[in-house]
């Protein structure tokens, strides 16, 4: 139910709503790097590469779907 329920609402979406989602996300988390001091340490304590992997690992779905499907 839920699910038809967003499947519903997506669709309405725009292909620039999905710009400003990316936006507002990263706006968020570099306001959470720079105001918490605990997060912060965390984010520099982390090796570069540990994020391209997250972001190769988290954007493999989406790319699928978009060539495939």
């Amino acid at each position: 139910m839920i699910s038809k329920h967003l499947d519903k609402r997506i669709k309405k979406l725009k292909l620039y709503d999905f710009s400003f989602i990316k936006l507002c996300v990263i706006a968020v988390t570099l306001g959470i790097v720079s105001g918490w001091e605990l997060f912060q340490n965390w984010v520099i304590g982390i090796e570069w590469y540990w994020f391209i992997g997250a972001a190769v690992i988290f954007g493999i779905l989406p790319l699928k779907h978009f060539l495939l499907d």
